[in-house]
């Protein structure tokens, strides 16, 4: 399942209203998240964040920053493919909790 976006020019013969999901929608998901937790650190005297795997992966320990993710697959291999209780390779950390996340990414160093 994925959600709906309309595309005006035509794209692999699709034009109009199509459904997207997985890195086509994540992306510049996060790259959102990414501007407004930068423009909120310009505002507050701070560097923008560059690299920001490591603060990420920080967030992930301390307070209520992501939605863990526990159950689905994504295909028929295994162990790789299922979603379990904390980090995964189907989900990775889980889904943002954008309000608290960019709080705490605003707050890092």
């Amino acid at each position: 399942m994925g959600f709906a976006m309309y595309n005006s020019e035509p794209f692999q013969g699709l034009k109009g209203w199509i459904q997207v999901g997985g890195t086509s929608a994540g992306v510049p998901q996060w790259a959102g998240l990414a501007a407004i937790v930068n423009s909120m650190r310009l505002a507050a005297g701070k560097y923008p964040m560059t690299g920001m795997n490591a603060a990420l992966y920080s967030a992930a320990k301390k307070g209520n920053n992501y939605h863990d993710v526990t159950t689905g697959t994504n295909g028929t291999c295994g162990v790789l493919c299922t979603a379990t209780t904390g980090y995964d390779y189907v989900t990775g950390l889980g889904s943002p909790q954008a309000n608290n996340l960019i709080n705490a990414l605003v707050k890092a160093p």
